[in-house]
């Protein structure tokens, strides 16, 4: 044990981290996926919908290969955060504690975010904010679910 209580860093402590790391790019894209489905139908059936992956290119002045890049580094870094910080202190079980997850980044997004990029709090449009939440719930059902069948 080292001063602080912790097991000193072994090759399996490294290990379990890339493991961390790799189920965490495929939850993450999943869940991006699982976002931008509902997004593609929403625009279709006129549900309310934000583009985030317009709203990063525009912010970061980005091609569109960068756009979606930029999009799928963020899911999967919010994956990653969401089981590396957050999975065991949520409440419920499963997909719900994906939603629970999401709707805290959806509230961080709006509220702080958004001013920063420019859009205004809560987007600066309350469909473009519903349309985000949508599509954040349904990333945190993904992400949840998956997280929990490992």
């Amino acid at each position: 044990m080292t001063p602080m209580g912790r097991a000193p860093e072994t090759k399996g402590n490294v290990m379990s981290s890339l493991d961390t790391l790799k189920r965490a790019i495929v939850v993450g894209v999943a869940g991006t996926l699982a976002m931008t489905f509902y997004t593609f139908v929403a625009g279709y059936t006129h549900l309310p919908h934000a583009d985030m992956r317009g709203m990063l290119s525009g912010f970061f002045h980005l091609n569109d290969a960068g756009a979606w890049m930029a999009y799928m580094v963020f899911g999967v870094g919010m994956a990653y955060a969401y089981r590396s910080f957050f999975r065991d202190r949520m409440p419920a079980r499963s997909w719900m504690r994906g939603v629970f997850y999401a709707f805290f980044a959806w509230l961080f997004v709006q509220v702080i975010a958004m001013p920063v990029m420019g859009h205004g709090f809560f987007s600066g449009s309350m469909m473009t904010a519903v349309g985000m939440f949508l599509s954040m719930m349904c990333y945190g059902a993904m992400v949840g679910f998956l997280y929990e069948q490992s």
